[in-house]
C-alpha cells in the first residue's frame, strides 16, 4: 500500500473514500442483510477503506454482531498493503496478524 509514512501512519482520507465509508455506515444502520461491495482502480486506496471498515465493525457496540474479520488477498503483495493498513488501523493489540496459504 503505498502512502504510508515513515512512521507508520496512515494518510488522510480522500474524499471518495470518505463517501464510501459513509455509504458502508448508512448500510450498517441499514441491519447488513445485503452484501457491500466496493469497487475501484488498482492503487485507488481500498486497503485503506477496507481496514478502516474492519475497524469500524469491530468497534461497534453491538459486538455480538461481528466479532472477527477476515481479510482474503489474491497475491502476497496484496496481503502486504493490507497487513500494513490493518496493524495501523488496529491498535492496542487488536490485529493479530496473518497468514498464508499457497496452492
Amino acid at each position: 500500500m503505498s502512502g504510508m509514512s515513515s512512521q507508520g501512519t496512515l494518510p488522510p482520507l480522500r474524499k471518495w473514500q470518505e463517501k464510501c465509508l459513509e455509504t458502508f455506515d448508512e448500510w450498517g444502520d441499514k441491519g447488513r442483510s445485503k452484501p457491500f461491495v466496493m469497487e475501484a482502480c488498482m492503487g485507488a486506496g481500498k486497503s485503506r477503506v477496507a481496514a478502516e471498515m474492519a475497524k469500524r465493525l469491530l468497534d461497534d457496540p453491538d459486538r455480538d454482531r461481528v466479532r472477527h474479520v477476515f481479510v482474503l488477498c489474491p497475491t502476497l503483495a496484496i496481503s502486504d498493503g493490507h497487513f500494513r493498513a490493518l496493524g495501523s488501523s488496529m491498535p492496542n493489540g487488536r490485529w493479530h496478524g496473518m497468514d498464508f496459504m499457497h496452492q
